[in-house]
């Protein structure tokens, strides 16, 4: 099994300037500690970001509970932005991204455990895991040509687009939002910040269940890089600061496979990203 890195950049907790300033388009930059009669001056501080350890709130590893920013406004997600993948699930490539949103309810951070809901068990057990990356949008963003779209992303983290199959085919008239946003079904690391990260389209991700490794591919080959998802989803559409966008996931998730593997009870999921993180969840049904 290939080796997993120790280490990379450090995770930084985001806050919107929304709530301190009345700047416009938004931003959203990494928050500092400070007291809370301090909150309105934070943004005026040199960030800290650091490795967070296990005595942190949650907001570090939760930055969407952190009481310095909103949820996200919206977690946007791409389908088949991998060609492999497409393939593998017998599905056709469009020349457009294909978009699809998760409900912030499925949010959960590394560690947390991914929870198969009873829902899930009609009429068979079919979820599924896809190794992403996410791109944190750090400022509005609304027509933007391609050359600048990057100057819009505010971080990188790790995410994990859990799919529960049959719901997301036949459970909602073909619509994937219902089978992907089962509570807890948007595992994601804190995000790094866009600066450590050069080149997003130059990074390996690899996914492994129950230390097997299922998936490997590097980003560059996306379909729709991440400069080019940015531009084209803004045309006529406001991203707004906040707005998690997961990119899409490689060939290897379990519905792509003879036998098909779908998570069970115990199963533990670990996806890495080159210098942005590992994401690791134990799958746990409800009883």
């Amino acid at each position: 099994m290939p080796s997993r890195p120790n280490s990379g950049p450090r995770p930084l907790r985001i806050e919107s300037t929304s709530r301190a300033s009345s700047r416009s388009p938004r931003e959203w930059k990494p928050s500092v500690r400070c007291r809370p009669s301090e909150t309105r001056n934070c943004s005026r501080s040199v960030p800290e970001i650091r490795k967070p350890n296990a005595n942190d709130p949650p907001s570090m590893r939760r930055p969407w509970e952190n009481d310095l920013m909103e949820r996200p406004p919206a977690i946007m997600c791409i389908g088949r932005n991998y060609l492999e993948h497409a393939r593998e699930l017998g599905n056709e490539v469009d020349e457009n991204p294909i978009v699809f949103f998760k409900n912030p309810s499925a949010l959960c951070a590394s560690g947390d455990d991914i929870r198969l809901p009873h829902i899930c068990n009609h009429p068979e057990p079919q979820v599924d895991f896809e190794g992403e990356l996410a791109v944190l949008i750090g400022r509005d963003a609304r027509d933007v040509p391609i050359e600048n779209a990057l100057d819009h992303v505010g971080g990188y983290a790790v995410a994990n687009d859990v799919s529960a199959r049959w719901w997301q085919k036949h459970g909602s008239g073909g619509q994937y939002c219902r089978g992907k946003s089962f509570d807890t079904f948007c595992p994601i690391t804190s995000f790094v910040p866009a600066n450590s990260i050069p080149d997003p389209q130059n990074l390996e991700l690899r996914t492994w269940v129950n230390g097997t490794l299922m998936q490997s591919a590097s980003t560059s080959s996306m379909m729709f890089p991440v400069a080019t998802l940015i531009s084209e989803l803004s045309r006529g559409m406001t991203l707004l600061a906040g707005t998690y966008l997961l990119t899409g996931t490689p060939a290897g998730v379990g519905a792509g496979r003879d036998p098909k593997v779908f998570l069970k009870n115990g199963d533990l999921i670990e996806i890495e990203i080159t210098n942005v993180g590992r994401l690791e969840n134990r799958v746990v049904a409800e009883v």
